[in-house]
């Protein structure tokens, strides 16, 4: 016997949580995806269980974010062994989602021929889908420039009706050069909005990961899902070649970059936003084709822009750099002006751990840019060397010592200070006891810059652990360059904060116990929650 599918919505909606659909099987209709650095946005509509003919299913209307999640019951799912997604589907194009999508996926049981005609119908019930296709029209397979100019000027609309907009934005979001910009663009706008946006304490400890986003989608969310083919792959972005035709520049060529990079009058004459779009361009440039002469004239650009733009933006600028070193895989070299110039501790420090991750490594498996670090911090050029150098250890690889170990004596102890603040809310046990190994070689140490290192030391060893985001602590083996590794990162062992308190509690005893009073390290102790040793009167106890 013949039996149609059937989708019945609910009178009323019914609450559930995310941990509702932990390990379910889901059969998704569609996805969309709204790209926002500030708060990247998934909403999918699935049915909930196994399909077998006569079963009932739930059908839930979930939307992730990082620092929100909700998944509400919307309607049931009657499985019949006949299935027509233009007829069945027509209940659910009633559901508000929100912002217009510009990442969509349709369920792969729809066909070809009926997979605009669905999008369409889909986006057309979106209140500003002519605003959302302008900006996708204006920037064709380029979400970065196009994220980039939504935050800062009022994209001009396209003078059509929603109709239109609502098809020529689908047959545009189904293609396989817009799907494959937009998904990586979404993947990092979730992570940055996380690790990049400045957000701390509670919010950003409950945030969902990217890596616990990824985990839903690609388990759950993306395998009913029709995904267009992969992109073809070519080394046309190697170091050595000419800049590769995909790279998102805004100027017209390299010959024009470059003249405008010679002419240093007319930096004068670009408003703020297109002097950054012409120093990322710039260092896009010099990463595809390593024109050593362009370095001068390069960093004295970074230092014109530094007078001219505030470090939120450049910030922004080093994570658009980032994502094109990456995708594009240029060299490492195109951090160098943010790496020498830049004077504040956040963007440097980012820069710096860009640079080494991209960087091809050597027969010792470590980044051939180190012997570029090595020579900046030997010869001066660094403008925030604490930043530079405290971003190396925070990496947290143990093969990094010997490095980290050599450049130290160029530091002053004002510089480790600033040295000692650069950490990641996801502590890693190698640069952890990189700053107890360095504490215990000075404390008790007499002359006055030992005293201030030392200081620097606990000041680390206590912010850190103040400030972290997680519950764990992880030791890991780094591979680079990152973009050639599925796991850049490996994690070889993780403890709780708990545990590791445990495991470190008595060199942190041995510590207070050597140093003189008042003994910084006993507030490190209290801390990571160990009772300090030392009588109180000995202690050092901060003012809060």
């Amino acid at each position: 016997m013949t039996s149609s599918c059937r989708i019945d919505l609910l009178p009323e909606t019914i609450t559930n949580t995310i941990d509702d659909l932990v390990a379910a099987p889901l059969n998704v209709f569609f996805a969309y995806g709204i790209v926002n650095p500030s708060g990247p946005t998934l909403s999918f509509v699935a049915a909930v269980g196994n399909h077998e003919i006569g079963a009932v299913l739930p059908i839930v209307n979930v939307m992730l974010n990082p620092f929100s999640q909700s998944v509400e019951q919307v309607g049931r799912f009657v499985c019949g062994n006949t299935w027509n997604p233009a007829i069945d589907l027509i209940p659910l194009f009633g559901l508000r989602f929100g912002s217009c999508p510009t990442l969509v996926q349709l369920s792969q049981h729809i066909s070809e021929d009926s997979r605009v005609d669905i999008a369409k119908r889909l986006l057309i019930g979106f209140d500003n889908v002519v605003s959302a296709y302008s900006k996708v029209h204006r920037f064709p397979n380029n979400p970065w420039d196009r994220v980039t100019a939504e935050m800062s000027v009022e994209i001009p609309r396209e003078g059509v009706s929603a109709e239109v907009a609502a098809r020529r934005l689908a047959e545009i979001v189904l293609t396989k050069e817009h799907f494959w910009a937009e998904l990586p663009a979404f993947f990092y706008a979730w992570n940055g909005s996380i690790e990049q946006t400045g957000i701390t304490g509670r919010i950003k400890s409950e945030a969902m990961t990217l890596e616990q986003f990824k985990a839903i989608y690609i388990d759950q969310v993306a395998p009913s899902l029709w995904t267009p083919e992969p992109l073809s792959t070519s080394a046309a972005g190697a170091a050595n070649e000419p800049i590769p035709t995909s790279a998102p520049l805004k100027f017209s060529d390299a010959n024009e970059l470059r003249a405008l990079l010679a002419d240093e009058a007319a930096w004068v004459r670009l408003s703020d936003d297109n002097l950054l779009e012409f120093l990322r361009d710039a260092m896009t440039l010099y990463g595809a084709e390593i024109n050593e002469g362009d370095v001068p004239m390069l960093a004295r650009l970074y230092t014109y822009a530094v007078g001219r733009t505030d470090v939120e933006h450049r910030g922004h600028l080093t994570m658009q750099l980032n994502e094109r070193v990456e995708r594009l895989h240029l060299s490492a070299k195109a951090f160098y002006p943010i790496l020498i110039r830049e004077p504040d501790m956040g963007v440097a420090s980012t820069a710096t751990i860009n640079f080494l991750s991209c960087s091809p490594a050597g027969d010792d498996g470590l980044p051939l840019a180190l012997g570029t670090l090595e020579y900046f911090f030997e010869s001066g050029a660094i403008e925030n060397p604490g930043a530079v150098f405290g971003a190396v250890i925070c990496m947290g690889d143990r093969a990094l010592w010997p490095f980290i170990d050599a450049m130290r004596i160029h530091l002053t102890a004002p510089q480790v200070n600033v040295a000692a603040r650069v950490y990641t809310p996801f502590l890693q046990h190698w640069a952890i006891q990189y700053w107890l190994r360095w504490a215990g070689e000075l404390v008790g140490l007499p002359d006055s810059d030992s005293e201030k290192m030392f200081g620097s030391t606990c000041l680390n060893l206590a912010g850190s652990r103040a400030d972290t985001q997680n519950d764990g602590i992880a030791e890991s083996r780094r591979h680079y360059p990152c973009f050639e590794f599925e796991y850049p990162v490996e994690h070889l062992k993780v403890w709780s904060l708990a545990d590791y308190a445990t495991e470190i509690a008595e060199e942190l005893y041995e510590l207070e116990r050597r140093e003189p009073p008042p003994k910084l390290m006993s507030d490190v102790l209290r801390t990571w929650g160990l009772p300090p040793r030392a009588k109180l009167i000995d202690q050092y106890i901060p003012e809060k």
